[in-house]
């Protein structure tokens, strides 16, 4: 749950009668469950019967419902969770943190305690997901990188392409006195131009995708009525998490910038290198 919602959750816990839960709407849809529905509670706790150890079991009232929960979380008064359990004491804590990278940070303090605490963070609980999140990101980055690279060749092609059109324009151009870095940064100008063009279209399209991803996979869902990412019974999350890292902005930002600039180099090169004799001899 995120940071926002804790507070609510306190609330909410606070105003509860005893034995009350607080689960999300898709533990509510599995279980075809609605506030005020009593439901049964198996724990993990044994208790002692005429047959036996027998897991301990509590008739609850379902007392509200959240958005943004998962199916593996239900929330209730720690008093109950004591009767239910017979403890007296927490034996464990969740901390939450603004900055989930935190959590890999954090473990190194608690090193001198690690025979009193055992630390779990979200890369040790969810290992198949850590994995698969360094594997996409360094797929995206090559990615990323070959559609840049495509980019590039096809304002490099394009500016070819035009010089050798231009051919007797720059021929003209040069008769009446144009200099060859005149020449070139008639090229490189409009190349320059077209990747901060693109760039910022590029730009403006992942913000929008980045902000709205979750409303986004919604709307496809509905459209072709199906799932098309499952993240609540996979990962335990009911939205996509997204985050927008400003130094990969900067360094995609840059990296396109040299290499568009780099595109326009062999074309003006070329045009600056025209000899009006060879264009106008025939003229």
């Amino acid at each position: 749950d995120s940071i926002e919602s804790l507070p609510y959750i306190h609330a909410l816990l606070a105003q509860m009668k005893p034995f009350d839960i607080v689960i999300g709407n898709d533990l509510a849809t599995a279980l075809s469950a609605s506030p005020g529905m009593k439901i049964q509670l198996l724990t993990d706790s044994l208790s002692m019967s005429p047959m036996g150890q027998m897991p301990r079991y509590k008739s609850v009232r379902v007392s509200h419902l959240l958005a943004d929960t998962p199916t593996h979380k239900v929330y209730m008064r720690m008093s109950d969770i004591n009767i239910l359990w017979q403890q007296d004491r927490n034996h464990q804590w969740a901390i939450y943190f603004e900055n989930p990278d935190q959590a890999l940070v954090y473990p190194k303090a608690l090193q001198p305690y690690q025979s009193l605490i055992d630390w779990k963070d979200w890369s040790t609980t969810w290992p198949d997901w850590t994995k698969a999140r360094a594997l996409e990101k360094r797929m995206t980055t090559i990615m990323l990188t070959m559609l840049t690279l495509t980019a590039t060749f096809n304002i490099l092609a394009t500016l070819l392409m035009l010089v050798m059109q231009k051919s007797h324009d720059i021929a003209i151009m040069r008769t009446q006195g144009a200099s060859s870095l005149q020449v070139m940064l008639v090229f490189m100008i409009p190349g320059m131009i077209l990747g901060a063009l693109g760039l910022l279209l590029g730009m403006a399209l992942g913000f929008v995708m980045t902000n709205y991803i979750s409303e986004l996979v919604s709307f496809g869902e509905l459209c072709f009525g199906q799932n098309i990412l499952d993240m609540s019974s996979v990962f335990g999350l009911s939205s996509i998490p997204t985050r927008i890292v400003w130094s990969d902005l900067l360094v995609v930002y840059g990296v396109t910038m040299v290499l568009s600039f780099t595109a326009t180099l062999l074309p003006s090169w070329r045009a600056s290198k025209i000899d009006p004799l060879d264009i106008l001899r025939y003229e």
